[in-house]
């Protein structure tokens, strides 16, 4: 019985193995968590529109940076996939990016003893990453540097952030 049972989990682990290295993973949805860490919560959905570009939109939720009590932030990327660059042929969403984004941000400030203010921020800039899909699972760790065009109370003028998106493709 235990021969069958190892014969059956090797044969469906090579088929699982056949299966995921002939498709392109087209679609994946990712979090953020060293974003709980700094007051926020993030989910970003990314698509293929041809095979080297891709489109990213995401949504975030602050819930107590610095002294501005609760934000929204409405963004999204275009990645350009760079095939050619490192030796490793990627294909679908796997591999090097660099590409635009652009965030529209809204943030309410409610602090003891001040009056309650909304801000709002338009943030532009770059990002660049390297995801990797592993059956599946997606890590990616991404650089972003920006900077706001229009002065707001919340931003000092520039932003640039690491992180590292985790989730799920397929």
């Amino acid at each position: 019985m235990s021969k069958l049972f190892f014969t059956f989990l090797a044969s469906f682990a090579i088929f699982m193995a056949v299966q995921s290295t002939a498709s392109a993973y087209t679609k994946a949805i990712m979090t953020d968590p060293f974003d709980l860490m700094w007051g926020g919560f993030n989910v970003r959905y990314e698509t293929m529109v041809s095979p080297k570009n891709s489109i990213v939109p995401e949504f975030r939720y602050n819930y107590g940076y610095w002294s501005w009590t609760t934000g929204f932030e409405v963004g999204a990327t275009y990645r350009w996939y760079l095939r050619d660059v490192f030796p490793v042929r990627t294909k679908g969403i796997e591999g090097f990016n660099v590409g635009p984004f652009a965030i529209i941000g809204m943030y309410h400030y409610d602090w003891p003893g001040h009056s309650d203010e909304t801000d709002y921020n338009l943030v532009i800039g770059g990002e660049a990453s390297y995801k990797w899909v592993f059956s599946g699972f997606v890590v990616e760790p991404t650089l972003r540097l920006g900077f706001a065009p229009v002065k707001s109370d919340y931003m000092n003028g520039y932003r640039w952030g690491f992180g590292v998106n985790i989730g799920y493709g397929w």
